[in-house]
């Protein structure tokens, strides 16, 4: 007997449906409002130190808030735009990676986990997957499709998986579910 909710071989059609691109605007949406208020902070921050860099407070906050406002009207475009149109590529993923920065001194180590997959044209670009479950689910060899319009790394073969990663918030989800518990996002299977 096939298991249903089972993991599959090939990629997954949900990623054309209505339902599953309202999730990628949404993911968008919480990046741009995550900018607000980091900006805001910094504009005050600009204001209140003008007085002690400047000898014009008014002009130099005017300044540096005009530049912060521009940077972050750049970025909420970049956001907005990135993928759009773009066509997924497919590769074959040739290495994970774990890597660890900094920790020396007392310092908090930084950890990042990459996957590395291949193109068709050759080239080979790196995927920053975030978290250390990536590094079970990626393995050297495995079929991938990278979707540049959500940044997601979609396996072909999810036939042996136990797990799958959610395409929206990249968390570690059970393969037999539809959907993410954390954001509801219906699973690339």
């Amino acid at each position: 007997m096939v298991c249903k909710n089972c993991g599959r071989v090939g990629y997954s059609p949900v990623v054309n449906t209505p339902e599953f691109r309202k999730y990628i605007g949404k993911k968008k949406r919480k990046i741009i409002f995550a900018a607000i208020p980091v900006t805001v902070i910094v504009i005050f921050i600009c204001g209140a130190l003008a007085e002690e860099i400047s000898g014009s407070p008014v002009g130099f906050a005017i300044g540096a808030s005009l530049g912060i406002a521009a940077a972050v009207a750049l970025y909420v475009y970049i956001i907005m735009t990135v993928g759009k149109g773009a066509k997924p590529y497919d590769g074959i993923v040739t290495r994970t990676v774990k890597e660890i920065t900094g920790g020396s001194a007392g310092d908090t180590a930084n950890v990042s986990y990459d996957t590395y997959f291949r193109g068709a044209d050759g080239k080979e670009r790196c995927f920053g997957t975030g978290n250390e479950a990536a590094m079970e689910y990626y393995k050297a060899g495995d079929a991938v499709r990278y979707h540049d319009d959500f940044l997601y790394l979609e396996k072909y073969d999810k036939s042996r998986d136990g797990f799958i990663l959610c395409a929206i918030c990249h968390t570690t989800v059970d393969i037999h579910l539809d959907r993410c518990h954390k954001c509801s996002a219906p699973l690339l299977k």
